[in-house]
């Protein structure tokens, strides 16, 4: 992904270590409950943050097999993360509903589909599904599972979980084109390898547009308030600026901050437009 920098110890554990975007993750949570009006739950957020951290430092454990057990390094992993996991699901699991521990096993099913643990007829790393599935997957966590004890209607929760969706996968996209020469010489198919950066960039572009025609008509509907439109509004142009000069030659830290960094984004906003009095 792009060019690596020399960079401080600090900075390359806070951003290669995904702690950054564990915390990111944890602030459009957050602002999903403030957008709508809702109160903060801070265990599920605690939750969503620790759950990221874990999946993209130890992704890499989905491919486990036996022979990993071999090897005392990956086996000491192996044996953290199931702790971490079960520590953390002990603690968080019993605060949710039956249908949100139903829908976390859907986002669950969705990143085993996505490494290819449910079989090569559901493989849902494809090169048109791959920002998709991302999307769902944050969308389920960060939005839906939020709304769903809240009495919000189906189609409210549809709706938002689509603009969610749309605004993640838009973000995805731009990893896929950073990723591009890499993808290209392991002959790894994705949207940037099969059109072009031009073209991806265009439907990068349309998805963050759809998602702004979303909150608009979430804004009507009174299910968010003026002041979080406004918050996403803002996200959408910066993340297409982004995107627009998203490249190979980018460094890491391009995508790592910058990109990564729109998922927060919106409750920073909402901090500031709050501060200003907007």
């Amino acid at each position: 992904m792009g060019v690596t920098l020399q960079k401080s110890r600090f900075l390359n554990n806070f951003l290669e270590k995904y702690i950054f975007l564990a915390l990111s993750t944890g602030a459009v949570t957050t602002f999903t409950y403030i957008s709508s009006n809702l109160e903060i739950q801070w265990t599920y957020v605690a939750f969503v943050i620790t759950s990221t951290f874990l999946l993209y430092n130890y992704h890499f454990l989905f491919s486990v097999n036996r022979n990993m057990f071999f090897d005392k390094q990956n086996r000491n992993h192996l044996i953290h993360v199931v702790l971490l996991g079960m520590a953390s699901g002990a603690l968080f699991l019993p605060l949710l509903s039956v249908t949100n521990v139903i829908l976390l096993l859907l986002a669950v099913l969705l990143v085993l589909g996505y490494y290819g643990k449910l079989g090569r007829k559901l493989m849902l790393r494809n090169w048109w599904l791959k920002p998709f599935t991302i999307g769902l997957v944050f969308a389920i966590t960060t939005m839906t599972i939020p709304l769903m004890d809240t009495g919000n209607n189906g189609y409210k929760i549809l709706s938002t979980t689509l603009e969610r969706t749309l605004f993640i996968a838009a973000l995805a996209l731009a990893f896929d084109i950073g990723d591009v020469m890499e993808d290209l010489r392991g002959y790894c198919k994705t949207i940037p390898v099969k059109i072009g950066i031009q073209h991806s960039v265009l439907i990068a572009w349309s998805w963050l547009f759809l998602a702004f025609l979303l909150d608009i008509m979430a804004m009507y509907a009174g299910w968010k308030t003026s002041l979080s439109i406004y918050s996403l509004i803002i996200t959408y142009v910066m993340s297409a600026v982004l995107i627009w000069h998203a490249a190979p030659t980018k460094h890491d830290y391009y995508y790592l901050f910058q990109i990564d960094g729109m998922i927060g984004f919106p409750m920073l906003m909402w901090f500031v437009l709050n501060f200003a009095g907007l």
